[in-house]
């Protein structure tokens, strides 16, 4: 007697679907890795090891959840796959990046990106970069490296000087950030606030300002909306060159910054900050 085809298969035991999940856990946790997909408020870092016993549990689940994982991760695979091999990634950073290139100005602002007690990030590097040669070059006198000293999760303002002083570099032209008093900090709305600030105690006019491109459009608009006149100089990525000729993991973390940029867009324009 022969199994009727219209008859669902029988399910796998439980322990082969447990093992397969864990495995798919794994899979969904490496893909996951550079579009830091983590828990909500926590780093990837804190939350990768979430995935496979999350995966492990919806395989243990009814067959429809199972269903809708697989679709799930096969839909994942498939979007990290076409990102990583095509030019897409860079293409969509293009839409955002807004290069106005050097000019005489009265102080350089470099934006800060996340650092912890030890090391500065790759945005933040390629921005201190950027910065530096903007410097050096003599496009303006002083230079401004924001972020807030006194927090663990970003401390950009004081790295970038003691990287200075490692390298042999004069740090008399940086002048250290001072925000107003109680003022939020950690955001490119409190930056342009904070840079405001400064511009009217120390009677600066013109301000170049350095960050990664995917953030130089909302750069640009959050600080004139404060009455900057500032202008955007967009830093080196070394996520992507200009061609995009990088392949792999690299253009999915440019295409995880590219979609943080739309949320933060939408949510400027919401606020009125852009």
């Amino acid at each position: 007697m022969t199994a009727d085809p219209r008859e669902p298969a029988p399910d796998p035991p439980w322990p082969i679907r447990l093992a397969q999940g864990l495995i798919l856990g794994q899979l969904v946790a490496a893909t996951a890795m550079p579009l830091r997909l983590g828990l909500p408020g926590r780093a990837f870092e804190d939350t990768w090891q979430v995935w496979p016993p999350l995966v492990a549990l919806l395989m243990l689940g009814p067959r429809w959840a199972r269903r809708l994982l697989w679709v799930g991760c096969g839909a994942l695979a498939a979007l990290s796959a076409l990102v990583a091999l095509t030019p897409f990634a860079v293409w969509a950073q293009r839409q955002l990046t807004v290069d106005e290139g050097p000019a005489k100005a009265d102080v350089i602002v470099v934006l800060s990106a996340s650092t912890n007690e030890l090391t500065m990030s790759s945005n933040s590097q390629d921005r201190w970069l950027a910065g530096l040669r903007l410097l050096h070059a003599g496009w303006a006198p002083r230079i401004v490296f924001t972020g807030e000293p006194g927090r663990a999760a970003n401390q950009f303002t004081r790295m970038a000087s003691d990287q200075m002083t490692a390298l042999g570099l004069s740090t008399a032209a940086v002048v250290p950030f001072a925000p107003e008093p109680g003022q939020t900090l950690f955001s490119t709305r409190g930056e342009a606030l904070a840079t405001a600030a400064m511009a009217r105690a120390h009677g600066w006019r013109r301000i170049l300002v350095v960050t990664s491109p995917a953030h130089t459009y909302r750069t640009q608009r959050t600080f004139r909306r404060v009455g900057l006149d500032a202008r955007i100089v967009a830093a080196e990525s070394s996520l992507s060159d200009a061609r995009g000729t990088r392949v792999g993991s690299e253009r999915i973390q440019v295409l995880a910054f590219v979609v943080y940029e739309l949320g933060g867009l939408l949510k400027y324009r919401l606020k009125g900050w852009i």
